[in-house]
């Protein structure tokens, strides 16, 4: 059995069997797993941020730290892999909404950084026209995950919280 390969926070990877992909340790961050099923080719990107506007993402930062760039960049790594867009389906982990603040006086809060990031993944993958199968998304849990690209699994669970009191 291969070891997975752990794909970063703003990394972007793509694999065909026997190697997979895991993420641990995913929060408020989102996993955008992607697999074409029949040439087996999977791909994950580690986004951290919704959209690289207003920041300095176009001088050379990872495209896979903001979901509306990681989109584009790992469709275009999966396609010289072998995979051909119209077979590619997406499954959306994370989102969690680690923290919360306060709103300001008089307007309502804006949306956590998690769901930003969904709303953003969610988007970007309308927009290039991928289909997004399933998620695990959202709550205030961090996940970790395994991509299988033999058979396209993919493997999500939970870190519990466990508090002792002394």
């Amino acid at each position: 059995m291969a070891e997975a390969l752990t794909v970063g926070m703003a990394e972007l990877k793509v694999v065909a069997p026997p190697a997979k992909l895991a993420i641990h340790g995913l929060g408020s961050c989102v996993a955008l797993a992607l697999y074409d099923p029949e040439a087996k080719v999977a791909g994950i990107a580690h986004a951290m941020l919704p959209t690289a506007s207003g920041s300095a993402a176009s001088s050379g930062e990872q495209p896979g730290k903001f979901c509306d760039q990681a989109v584009p960049a790992l469709l275009v790594q999966m396609e010289a892999a072998g995979a051909q867009r119209s077979r590619i389906f997406a499954r959306l982990v994370g989102g969690a909404t680690m923290f919360s603040f306060p709103g300001g006086r008089g307007s309502a809060p804006a949306p956590a950084l998690g769901e930003r990031n969904l709303q953003a993944a969610r988007a970007a993958l309308q927009a290039a026209g991928i289909n997004v199968t399933a998620e695990e998304a959202g709550g205030s849990l961090g996940r970790s995950l395994e991509l299988e690209p033999q058979d396209g699994s993919l493997a999500v669970w939970s870190a519990f919280q466990y508090v002792r009191w002394l």
